[in-house]
C-alpha cells in the first residue's frame, strides 16, 4: 500500500458525488484485497468468506461525518463515514473488520433470528443474550483482525502453505481466544461496549418491530452458538468446547449497565433469560436445520433489499 497514490480524500467533494464514492470504494477495496493476496493461504480463505458473504452494497453516507463504518446485518451491507478516510491504514483496517462481521452471519442461525419468520413468528434475542452475543461478535472480529494486520505489517510471519497454517492452526486458535478475551473481557473499554451493546438493544428492538407485522418472540443464544460465531474464516476463536464458550454468556456488568440491563429485561419479561427458549430449539421444533434457516434468512435479507 505504501506504493500506492497518496490517500487524499476532499470529504466536502466526495460527499456529493455519488459517482466518486463509488470510484473510490472501488479503487481502495482493490488496494485491500491485493494486500490480503500478501498474506498466503491465510489472505486466500478470508477473500473466498468475503465473496460467500456476498454483501449488498458498500457504501459512504455523507451524513456519516462522526464515525467510521458500520455492518448492518438486516440489510447485510456496509456503510463508511467520515472517520473510515482519515488514512488509507484506517480504511484498510475498517473494511476488513465490518467484513469479517458479514462473514460471522453465515455460520451461526441466532446471528438471522430476527431475519425471517419461523413459523409465522419473529424472534428476537433477549437483552443479555444480545450482549452476550455482541461480545462474542466483537471479540472473535477484533481478534481475528488483528493477527491479519499483524501478518500484513510483518510483525508476523503469515503462514506460506495450506499445511503451514493447518500445523499453525492450534497455536493461533489460542491466541485468538487470549486477545478476544483480553479486548472485551477484560480491556479498559468493556464498560463502554456494554452500555453501547444495551443502547444498540434498544435500537434493533425498534427496528424489528417496525419492519414486520407478526408477533414477535423472545430468545436467547446457546453455547454451541458463540462457537459457530468464533468459527468465522475457519478459525475457532471460541474453541470448540461448550463449556468454555459458555462463559461468554456469563456477564459481568458495571452496577450502572447491569441496572439499565435489568430494566430491559423487566420490559420484555426475561430477567436472566428465565424461561426464555434456545433458538436452536425453536427450529428443531419446527424441523428446519440452522443451516437451512441461514439460507432463509439470508434469502430474506435480499428480498427486502431489492424492495428498498
Amino acid at each position: 500500500m505504501d506504493q500506492q497514490p497518496d490517500f487524499h480524500v476532499d470529504w466536502n467533494i466526495l460527499s456529493q458525488d455519488t459517482n466518486a464514492q463509488q470510484d473510490f470504494l472501488r479503487r481502495e477495496l482493490a488496494l485491500v484485497d491485493s494486500k490480503l493476496d500478501q498474506i498466503g493461504p491465510l489472505g486466500s480463505i478470508i477473500k473466498r468468506e468475503f465473496k460467500r458473504a456476498a454483501l449488498q452494497y458498500q457504501k459512504i453516507d455523507p451524513a456519516k461525518e462522526d464515525w467510521g463504518a458500520i455492518y448492518e446485518p438486516l440489510d447485510n451491507g456496509v456503510t463508511y463515514g467520515k472517520h473510515s478516510f482519515g488514512n488509507r491504514e484506517a480504511f484498510c483496517d475498517l473494511s476488513i473488520h465490518e467484513r469479517i462481521h458479514s462473514t460471522q452471519f453465515l455460520r451461526a442461525a441466532v446471528l438471522l433470528c430476527d431475519a425471517a419468520p419461523v413459523n409465522g413468528r419473529m424472534h428476537m434475542l433477549s437483552p443479555r443474550s444480545t450482549i452476550a452475543v455482541a461480545t462474542a461478535l466483537e471479540g472473535d472480529c477484533q481478534s481475528k483482525l488483528r493477527y491479519i494486520l499483524y501478518c500484513m505489517d510483518g510483525t508476523c510471519t503469515a503462514p506460506e502453505t495450506p499445511e503451514e497454517l493447518e500445523k499453525f492452526r492450534p497455536t493461533l486458535e489460542k491466541w485468538l481466544a487470549k486477545t478476544a478475551r483480553n479486548i472485551m473481557q477484560n480491556g479498559r473499554d468493556k464498560d463502554e461496549y456494554d452500555a453501547f451493546f444495551i443502547s444498540e438493544f434498544k435500537k434493533g428492538s425498534g427496528k424489528i418491530k417496525s419492519r414486520y407485522d407478526l408477533p414477535i418472540d423472545i430468545v436467547q443464544h446457546s453455547a454451541r452458538d458463540i462457537i459457530r460465531i468464533g468459527s468465522s474464516l475457519g478459525l475457532h476463536t471460541f474453541g470448540r468446547s461448550e463449556r468454555k464458550a459458555a462463559e461468554w454468556g456469563v456477564l459481568k456488568l458495571s452496577p450502572e449497565n447491569e441496572a439499565s440491563l435489568r430494566e430491559l429485561e423487566q420490559e420484555f419479561n426475561c430477567v436472566n433469560n428465565e424461561g426464555v427458549k434456545y433458538f436452536g430449539d425453536v427450529l428443531k421444533d419446527v424441523g428446519i436445520t440452522e443451516r437451512q434457516f441461514i439460507r432463509q434468512g439470508r434469502a430474506a435479507i435480499k428480498a427486502h433489499a431489492l424492495k428498498t
